[in-house]
């Protein structure tokens, strides 16, 4: 094919809604992967904290109690995420298991919810919105049919928003392990997540820059 015939093929507008939507298909999927790891690492070296765990009496069957162990836990954790909600209440319903549940400020409760939503609608729909997703999103006023293409702001708001909850997560187990947060960098840009994490944790307000931030600093000419 020449560069005439393919040209009609490419919609810039769907190209940089698909650029930004893989990063935010990215970005979720590492977090759901690192969630997933530590909880079944964290159940491994706690199994009384299964105990109380009432879906699992309905979800497994005895043939997954004979698996082998790496096989049986991440059975174990499939339950557990396909028994929880949505979000970070979602999230939350996981670590209250590991006696690491707190508040999340709404700021990255927001922004996590919306980037779930998106990233659904890419992974499964290919960006464009279906009654599923006007349903569970409306408030990102999109209608049926269209394209979800979202700014390059709003998938920094969603990529910083899923990394600071992954920090906070973090800081959690370093908390109950005797250890202190996890400190911001100098380098970190002023925002939302920033003022956020250091509500929570201003023990962790950085003393020099290491060269480390965990937000993404996006240009709003490019938004």
């Amino acid at each position: 094919m020449t560069k005439k015939e393919l040209s009609p093929t490419f919609d810039p507008d769907r190209d940089e809604a698909l650029l930004h939507a893989l990063l935010v298909i990215a970005s979720w999927g590492a977090f759901e992967a690192c969630v997933a790891d530590f909880t079944i690492g964290m159940l491994k070296d706690n199994p009384h904290l299964l105990e109380e765990v009432d879906v699992l009496k309905k979800k497994m069957s005895v043939s997954d109690y004979l698996k082998p162990e790496h096989e049986k836990f991440e059975v174990i954790y499939k339950a557990i995420e396909e028994s929880v909600g949505g979000g970070v209440d979602g999230y939350e319903e996981i670590f209250k298991i590991l006696d690491l549940s707190d508040a999340v400020p709404q700021v990255i409760k927001d922004n996590i919810y919306q980037a779930q939503m998106v990233r659904n609608v890419w992974a499964h729909k290919a960006g464009i919105a279906d009654s599923t997703f006007i349903r569970q999103a409306a408030h990102l006023g999109f209608n049926k049919g269209d394209l979800v293409a979202i700014t390059a702001h709003q998938m920094g708001d969603y990529v910083s928003a899923i990394l600071v909850y992954g920090q906070i997560i973090a800081s959690r187990h370093r908390i109950s392990c005797g250890l202190g947060a996890m400190p911001l960098g100098k380098n970190v840009k002023d925002s939302a997540y920033k003022d956020a994490y250091l509500t929570i944790y201003p023990e962790a307000r950085p003393a020099e820059d290491d060269g480390h931030s965990v937000i993404v600093d996006v240009d709003e000419e490019h938004s």
